[in-house]
C-alpha cells in the first residue's frame, strides 16, 4: 500500500490533517509525521483525486489536491495474478502473494484459485483474523473455522449461541 507523507509548513501550529479520496474523508492525523495509507485495491483503476486539508490551532486551514493514476494491473486478468501469487508462495513471499491474490479477486470476483493463494499466504504468515465474541447473557462459542480477510466464507463471523 502506498504511504502518502504530507508536509505542512507556514500555517502555524497544525492541529489536524485530513486525507480525502474523492470527496470521502478517509483518515485524519493529529501528530507528525502526517502519513496516510491508501489501499489502491479499494478504488477503481484510473484517475483518482486525493486531497489533504490542514487545520491550525488559530482557525486557519488550507487544502492541497493531487491527481493520481491507479494501475493495479487488474487488466492483466485473474489467472495472471494467481500465477504470480503461486510463484510468491514458492518463495515464501507471503505479502506479495496476498497482494497478487487480492488483485486476482478484483479482476474476477469469487475466483477460487485466487482464494487459495490468499489462504496459503495467510497460513504461511500464520495470520488468522478472529472476530470478537459479543453475546451478553448468552454462552457463546466461535466456530473452529479460521478466518482470513478477502477469501470468502471466513469473512463472515460464525458463532453458536446457547441461552444460559
Amino acid at each position: 500500500m502506498p504511504r502518502l507523507p504530507t508536509n505542512v509548513d507556514g500555517l502555524g501550529i497544525i492541529t489536524q490533517v485530513e486525507f480525502y479520496v474523492g470527496s470521502d474523508l478517509r483518515d485524519a492525523d493529529t501528530s507528525t509525521p502526517y502519513e496516510f495509507k491508501l489501499d489502491t485495491l479499494e478504488v477503481e483503476d484510473g484517475e483518482l483525486k486525493v486531497t489533504f486539508a490542514a487545520y491550525t490551532s488559530d482557525g486557519k486551514s488550507t487544502k492541497k489536491a493531487l491527481s493520481l493514476t491507479v494501475d493495479n494491473g487488474v487488466s492483466k486478468g485473474a489467472e495472471f495474478h494467481v500465477q504470480q501469487g503461486e510463484e510468491f508462495l514458492r518463495n515464501s513471499k507471503w505479502d506479495d502473494a496476498i497482494n497478487a491474490g487480492r488483485v486476482a479477486l478484483k479482476a474476477k470476483k469469487g475466483f477460487n484459485p485466487a482464494r487459495m493463494v490468499l489462504a496459503r499466504a495467510y497460513m504461511g504468515k500464520n495470520v488468522f483474523r478472529s472476530r470478537p465474541k459479543v453475546c451478553r447473557g448468552y454462552r457463546c462459542r466461535r466456530s473452529q473455522e479460521p478466518s482470513w480477510p478477502g477469501i470468502g466464507r471466513g469473512d463472515q463471523a460464525t458463532a453458536s449461541v446457547q441461552h444460559r
